[in-house]
């Protein structure tokens, strides 16, 4: 039930952002994101990212790059620990269906110690993380991405512990 309440929530925090921030024609990103490979805890992902609107890198190639602002969630089966982030992201349409993109930034984390020590424990190090992600989108309606992301958190050795979390994600992105 708590899960259900979580994303509940951040569905409705989705809906009323874009009636907020319609003038400024930035994209919203809702993303849920399961780990890559078997961690000793079961973890997910629950993401919503501010994407500012794309400024051209280039005259001549159609590269194109934007600030992006994240708030989202780590949710295990004993707790939770809220992230905020931001970074910069790439993008280059290779047709007018698909998108290709890449991000890299900061994450803050609230909690990143989960679980019980010596039975399942996963110690992410300390708040700061670093994150990058590519990203395959099909545009299935006008101003409307549906797409698979692979994302890399993880300190940077900023701490003793490094453990990083690498995500497969589903997102769903719509453009103002």
């Amino acid at each position: 039930m708590p899960k259900f309440l979580f994303l509940s929530r951040l569905l409705c925090l989705y809906f009323l952002s874009t009636f907020a921030c319609k003038a400024l024609e930035p994209n919203l990103s809702l993303s849920y994101a399961y780990p890559s490979s078997a961690q000793n805890i079961d973890i997910e992902k629950v993401e919503l990212s501010y994407l500012f609107k794309e400024k051209s890198l280039t005259q001549r190639w159609p590269i194109y790059h934007y600030p992006v602002v994240n708030l989202g969630q780590l949710h295990t089966s004993d707790g939770r620990g809220e992230m905020l982030g931001g970074g910069l992201g790439l993008a280059t349409y290779l047709t007018d269906k698909f998108k290709f993109n890449v991000e890299g930034g900061m994450y803050w984390l609230s909690d990143y110690q989960f679980g019980e020590p010596g039975v399942a424990y996963k110690d992410y190090g300390g708040p700061m993380q670093f994150y990058y992600k590519g990203s395959m989108g099909y545009n299935i309606w006008p101003n409307t991405l549906l797409g698979l992301s692979y994302q890399h958190i993880s300190n940077g050795n900023r701490y003793d512990s490094n453990p990083a979390l690498n995500t497969y994600q589903v997102y769903f992105s719509f453009a103002f």
